[in-house]
């Protein structure tokens, strides 16, 4: 106070100056000596840190299927290598050019494979290893063409093929660090829940992954650079041995820990919902407001694996087969309503394969965004 009165500033100057600093929000000096409390700012919410893991998707580059149907044996390959030998994986021919392929986690649809044609396609409401649904009178299921590419080697024209490839415009390698958890993917679509797989921690950011089977390589994944190599001449585990770059891409995204493992059993509340998608699909709506709706379910349930969501739609629209059975009791009476709801039924079903992988798709997007 002696130091403001030598400057002898004049009492405008100071009234001024209190009311710049009550417009800024600052407390006037020893206002609790006047009787009243000093007033303290507001304070931002701070949104609580729920606990996360890193997972971590290796997109993989030209990877393919082959079947050899004289050995009974499929291979899954990338990256130069092979990364399953086929475990979970049902395979039927049933034509010398005909196949089946499945993978043990696809309840409702599979894959037909072509060789005389060279053509794949997803079926869904066929019978498996048979051609025809149900039990009825055995006929060709043509289910929806998908654009991949099939190589065919040997067995020329209807004859069986020595093998033949199935090939993707990319696959997907997940890793979960703090679980150890690895699956593959493509299309939406598991491959192989990599239960023949291995991970080890070096270091917080240093991880090596390996098929069991592999003899003499192991590949190293760097959490923190994202970047992955093909190690040779090391001890898997333990540092060391010679590293060459993997030609991949590694994406890192943070995801809540209660979503590492997603549940496989929808319930009461998400089964209605699951339902009203199913009618809009039965009703012909608009395959985008289908994929709006499919959109606002994974944002709301992003724990719930996407197939079983749609193995629950694939099982709502059940109803319709039932219908296409009655109207093929029918006969000659119903034959125009039973080819009216036998391409219905196909049209339905041919639905679902694009909102699976949808619905794949936008699971990852939310939860890589729930940071």
């Amino acid at each position: 106070m002696e130091f403001v009165r030598s400057l002898r500033i004049p009492a405008s100057v100071l009234l001024a100056l209190a009311l710049v600093l009550a417009l800024t929000g600052a407390p006037p000096a020893r206002a609790d000596l006047a009787g009243q409390p000093p007033q303290r700012r507001p304070t931002a919410a701070v949104k609580a840190n729920l606990p996360t893991v890193t997972n971590l998707v290796l997109n993989l580059k030209d990877p393919y299927i082959v079947y050899v149907p004289a050995g009974d044996t499929l291979q899954i390959a990338a990256q130069g290598g092979v990364l399953s030998y086929g475990d979970g994986w049902d395979r039927v021919q049933v034509k010398p050019y005909l196949y089946h392929l499945r993978h043990g986690s696809w309840s409702n649809h599979f894959w037909k494979v072509n060789t005389s044609r060279r053509e794949l396609y997803l079926v869904w409401g066929g019978a498996f290893g048979r051609v025809g649904p149900g039990t009825g009178p055995a006929r060709e299921v043509e289910g929806d063409r998908v654009a991949l590419t099939v190589d065919v080697v040997g067995g020329a024209g209807d004859s069986v093929p020595d093998r033949f490839l199935i090939r993707f415009p990319g696959a997907r390698l997940h890793f979960v660090p703090a679980t150890g958890d690895i699956s593959l993917s493509a299309l939406g679509m598991i491959l192989s829940p990599c239960d023949d797989w291995e991970a080890c921690r070096l270091k917080d950011y240093l991880f090596h992954v390996r098929l069991k089977t592999w003899q003499g390589f192991f590949w190293k994944v760097n959490t923190g650079r994202k970047q992955a190599w093909r190690t040779t001449g090391g001890e898997f585990c333990r540092l060391g041995g010679e590293d060459k770059a993997l030609d991949l891409t590694v994406v890192s995204y943070e995801r809540p820990y209660s979503l590492a493992r997603p549940r496989l059993a929808p319930s009461a509340e998400e089964r209605g919902r699951l339902k009203a998608i199913a009618g809009m699909i039965e009703a012909g709506r608009p395959i985008a407001e289908i994929n709006a709706s499919a959109a606002d379910f994974v944002r709301d349930f992003p724990d719930l694996e996407p197939s079983a969501a749609i193995t629950a739609i694939s099982a709502e629209i059940k109803g319709l087969e039932a219908a296409t059975e009655a109207a093929r009791n029918e006969r000659q009476m119903a034959a125009t309503a039973f080819e009216n709801f036998d391409q219905k039924v196909n049209q339905l079903y041919n639905i679902l394969s694009t909102l699976m992988k949808n619905m794949s798709e936008m699971r990852m997007g939310t939860v890589r965004n729930m940071r």
